[in-house]
């Protein structure tokens, strides 16, 4: 990390007399400013900075000889060591240092006391430095305010906060709201970068700022820039919140991170729930430009549906303003293919003025609905990938810094990316790409290496598998994005006595077989699938133990298509109106229409087709 020193010269002005004359005057300032240049020059430049080792416990002061946090504060403020049992280690200056301990420090249920110079916090590992109930604030104000806060947890209810910085950092921090109403980072008129934290647990009802894990707020002090990356936001009502105002200009890049878990509650654009809200004020020339590259969105939802739905990204905007979005690789899981989940919203206020929107794609981003159908069209973005969620694993340590969300075997983002130069490395630090191609999303998963599966209907080991007619009469492939009926039968063949493990993606639906001894197998779904697009994987186990799959393969069902019924009873296997037909081998036997009569029995009418 590139430590910002900066440097502190104190000037003297000894004025022993007054010159009558302007030129003795004249020459003498003459030659104070040689003398002033040559020191200046020559002279070696030191960084002054303080180190606080603070100690466990109260954050009080409590003259006890012992450091505690609020008393470093204190000494930070005023420069000097107004608390005598805190004792610094070097001189004051412009980049001191508090060293949180091993263990808790319990605070008093509130924010502490601002920093109001320059400050780094400093713990030894989320989980090992606890800050419980304590607040952390930065009250700047200078041009060369830089605020850092590194490796620790918070827990409590309170989060950070940092006001006219020139630079806030987070870099692998827990914070723990537990469900209180406050947001775990603020930002006003600071360039920030996040990383590599955890966001989590707070507040799903109520409004503004304390519904959200990063509110960050950018007016009337000059452009300004955030980076996020390799964060994890879950459990709460909203994620992160861009806000410019006063004709000024914020950039935004948001990468390699994750968004799940988050609820709302009301029916206004800003209570119901949201993954990423842009928002400028209605300031005349006021522009917002973010970017989003590898991130996961999933499980945002309204838990009461109104006029405006929980989105992936919600763009909201009022008066002569910008909003430019630029999204690459993302995973959009959230919308469900009603109007109360979508992946994409665009808010309009009443105010004057006409807001522009402007979204570009750079590929590779993959969406289970169609609310980005208009704007993302590179030939690489796929939309409508309605079993996009049920590839998800759920929230949990699977490497790095933060919780993500697994890719599942068969998923549509798998390979699906496009490459981002620069970029190396997933959520969790592992490598990127692991296949032929970037996974979408956060999480970079190992199924598109070689020997991971396979996107034709077999296998080099000669497994193969494939859709039986439902007329009986043959069988279709199961490549090709196929139309196949609502409760489809799967039939290939393999290794005899291996055990298959067909899964239809979307609830999921799944059913098993054995190979025979000539090694044939079939399954047919238990139930019927929805209507869209699904993705069929076929796992098969061999009796050595070894592993095979199959797929994944991308098929369609249409509303109406037929179900095929294996069950010798046919009794309430069917709809009202609906046409059976009975088949010998490829042969119709008969065809019936299921009509339901003014009684309550069903009543089956019969024309012998063939016997």
């Amino acid at each position: 990390m590139v430590k910002n020193n900066r440097y502190h010269t104190r000037y003297v002005n000894n004025n022993t007399n007054n010159r009558a004359s302007i030129i003795p005057l004249a020459k003498e300032l003459g030659f104070a400013l040689f003398l002033l240049a040559t020191v200046l020059i020559f002279s070696p430049k030191q960084a002054h900075a303080a180190t606080f080792n603070v100690a466990t416990g109260s954050s009080a002061t409590n003259a006890d000889s012992v450091c505690q946090l609020e008393e470093a504060i204190t000494n930070i403020n005023v420069g000097y060591r107004f608390e005598a049992d805190c004792v610094e280690t070097g001189a004051y200056g412009t980049d001191d240092t508090v060293n949180l301990p091993a263990g808790t420090i319990t605070g008093p249920g509130s924010t502490l006391s601002s920093f109001q110079n320059p400050v780094k916090v400093i713990g030894q590992g989320k989980g090992v430095s606890i800050l419980d109930g304590a607040g952390l604030s930065y009250y700047g104000g200078s041009s060369v305010g830089i605020f850092e806060a590194r490796d620790f947890s918070m827990t409590g209810g309170y989060g950070i906060r940092a006001t006219s910085a020139s630079s806030m950092t987070v870099d692998s921090l827990d914070i723990d709201l537990g469900g209180a109403s406050s947001a775990a980072i603020i930002s006003e008129n600071s360039n920030m970068d996040v990383r590599d934290s955890y966001l989590h647990n707070g507040s799903m009802s109520g409004s503004g700022l304390s519904t959200l894990m990063i509110a960050y707020v950018a007016s009337g002090s000059g452009n300004k820039t955030v980076n996020i990356e390799r964060t994890t936001f879950a459990d709460a009502k909203n994620g992160l919140m861009l806000q410019a105002g006063s004709g000024f200009t914020l950039n935004a890049n948001i990468k390699n991170s994750t968004f799940t878990d988050l609820h709302g509650d009301g029916n206004e654009y800003y209570t119901t729930a949201s993954g990423v809200i842009a928002a400028p004020d209605n300031t005349t020339g006021t522009q917002i430009n973010y970017t989003t590259i590898n991130n996961t969105f999933s499980n945002i939802t309204n838990n009461i549906p109104g006029s405006y739905p929980a989105t992936a990204i919600l763009d909201g905007a009022e008066g002569d303003v910008a909003i430019t979005h630029t999204a690459q690789n993302d995973l959009y899981a959230v919308g469900d293919g009603t109007a109360n989940a979508v992946n994409y919203y665009r808010y309009v206020g009443s105010g004057s003025g006409a807001p522009t929107f402007t979204i570009n794609s750079n590929g590779g981003n993959v969406a289970s609905d169609n609310s980005f159908n208009s704007y993302l069209t590179q030939s690489s973005d796929k939309h409508g990938q309605t079993s996009l969620a049920s590839f998800l694993g759920v929230l949990t340590d699977n490497g790095g810094e933060v919780p993500t969300l697994a890719l599942s075997e068969g998923s549509p983002a798998v390979n699906a990316g496009t490459n981002v130069a620069g970029m190396t490395t997933d959520a969790r630090g592992e490598d990127r790409p692991q296949g032929g191609a970037f996974d979408a999303g956060a999480y970079e998963s190992a199924f598109g290496e070689e020997g991971n599966g396979s996107e034709s209907g077999g296998s080099e080991s000669g497994s193969s598998a494939v859709i039986n007619n439902p007329n009986g009469s043959g069988t279709m492939s199961l490549t090709g994005n196929p139309t196949i009926p609502k409760r489809p039968t799967f039939s290939g063949t393999t290794t005899p006595n291996s055990t298959i493990s067909v899964t239809v993606h979307s609830d999921p639906v799944v059913c098993t077989a054995t190979a025979d001894s000539a090694g044939n197998w079939s399954c047919t779904l238990p139930s019927d699938l929805e209507p869209g697009t699904h993705t069929v994987t076929i796992q098969i186990t061999k009796p050595d133990s070894s592993t095979e799959t199959l797929g994944p393969y991308t098929v369609t069902v249409v509303a109406g298509a037929s179900t095929t019924v294996t069950s010798k009873d046919l009794a309430n296997t069917g709809q009202n109106n609906s046409v059976i037909t009975i088949f010998g081998g490829s042969i119709a036997l008969i065809t019936a229409i299921l009509a339901l009569p003014r009684l309550v029995k069903r009543r089956i009418k019969f024309s012998i087709l063939n016997r």
